[in-house]
C-alpha cells in the first residue's frame, strides 16, 4: 500500500498487475509443489462451484477489491488503510462468535487482543492534522 502512493499508479494499473504478478507467483507453486487432482481430474468440483468461486475470485476478490484498496490507499494515508486491514480477521472472529456461535480458543482470543492493541497503538500514533495541511494550498 505504500508502494501504491509512492509509485503513483492508476487504478486500472494496480488492476492489471495484482492478479498478474499474483499468478505468475502462485502457479508455478502450485503446479510443481502443491498436492491436487485437477489437473489428473480426480475430485474435480461441480462446474456449478467452479463458476460461483470464478466470479468471486476472479470479478470481487481480484477486481473490485483492488480498485477500492488502491482507491482507498491513494485517498487516505497507506497506514491508516493498512489499520482497517488489520481489523478484517478481528472481525471475522466476532462475526464467527455472533452469528455462527463459534467459540474461539485460546489462540484466537489472544490473537483478537493482540491484534487490536495494535491497532490501537496504529491509531494513537497518528501525527495530529495542523491547520496548514487542512487547508489547500494555491
Amino acid at each position: 500500500m505504500t508502494a501504491l502512493r509512492r509509485w503513483n499508479v492508476t487504478i486500472l494499473q494496480a488492476v492489471i498487475a495484482a492478479p498478474t504478478i499474483s499468478t505468475a507467483i502462485y502457479i508455478p507453486i502450485w503446479f510443481l509443489f502443491l498436492p491436487s487432482g485437477l489437473l489428473r481430474g480426480d475430485g474435480f468440483p461441480p462446474w456449478e462451484e467452479i463458476a460461483l468461486q470464478t466470479v468471486y475470485q476472479g470479478v470481487v476478490a481480484s477486481f473490485i477489491v483492488v480498485m477500492l484498496i488502491t482507491r482507498a490507499t491513494k485517498t487516505i494515508r497507506a497506514t491508516t488503510m493498512a489499520v482497517f486491514l488489520a481489523g478484517a480477521p478481528v472481525l471475522a472472529v466476532l462475526l464467527g462468535l455472533v452469528f455462527l456461535s463459534e467459540i474461539p480458543t485460546w489462540i484466537a482470543w489472544t490473537g483478537l487482543v493482540v491484534t487490536t492493541l495494535g491497532m490501537v497503538l496504529a491509531v494513537g500514533r497518528r501525527p495530529p492534522a495542523t491547520a496548514e495541511a487542512a487547508t489547500p494550498s494555491d
